[in-house]
């Protein structure tokens, strides 16, 4: 199992023999994650295709995966969403083929607006395109959200398949202070109601904005059960 993860998810925190980790600095701006603020597509992209461009000189036999905490974790759930429709969000292809995602104390990106909808079918468009016209005209609900997210999942029985088995852990605390639990919440929410059957979100009492021994100690456990992991 090889993980690639942001700074803050440090590979010292788990030691599991049949997982590496290897800690990386990714950055897109994220200079406010309030429900108005706009989200840097082009950013999250290269992010992203950082971390796949790594993952895919990985042998073919290697099981792998995306975890990240705070933006490391919004980048872990972009990828997840490229990894699903098989393609970034400027439609170029991701090459990686995902076995799992873990975001700590993170948020969905482009959860206001990921996808639009036309009478036709569905498609996936790139935030610079048209999306911040939308945004400026349309406040849409969490429900909204997620059956839009749910109709671009139907896009194909593939990108349905991926989405329904893609294990996904997202933790967070509620005295988080950089990035609220409200956030990671509803990033769960809005991921579980499109689709995403195979997720697991687990709050911790009076947890702000850092990892503890618990919270790492459950990722062990969850990564040797939904991926069959030998060793602890």
């Amino acid at each position: 199992m090889l993980i690639y993860c942001d700074n803050a998810f440090s590979a010292s925190a788990i030691s599991m023999n049949a997982m590496a980790l290897t800690p990386i600095i990714l950055g897109f701006d994220a200079e406010d994650i309030s429900e108005d603020a706009p989200d840097d597509v082009e950013g999250l992209d290269a992010s992203a295709a950082h971390v796949a461009n790594l993952l895919s000189t990985e042998p073919a036999d290697i099981k792998l995966g995306v975890g990240g905490f705070s933006m490391g974790a919004a980048t872990a759930l972009y990828s997840a969403t490229c990894h699903v429709f098989a393609r970034y969000g400027n439609r170029n292809p991701y090459p990686v083929n995902l076995s799992s995602v873990v975001g700590l104390s993170g948020w969905l990106p482009c959860s206001r607006y990921y996808f639009v909808c036309t009478l036709k079918h569905t498609s996936f468009i790139p935030y610079q395109s048209m999306l911040l016209v939308v945004t400026r005209f349309f406040a849409l609900s969490n429900l909204l959200y997620s059956r839009i997210l749910r109709n671009q999942l139907k896009e194909s029985n593939e990108t349905s398949a991926r989405a329904a088995t893609l294990p996904i852990l997202l933790c967070h605390g509620p005295g988080d202070e950089v990035v609220a639990y409200k956030h990671g919440e509803k990033s769960a929410r809005i991921l579980s109601s499109a689709g995403f059957q195979n997720l697991t979100f687990r709050a911790y009492d009076g947890l702000g904005h850092y990892t503890i021994p618990e919270e790492m100690e459950d990722v062990c456990r969850w990564l040797t059960a939904r991926l069959r992991l030998g060793g602890s």
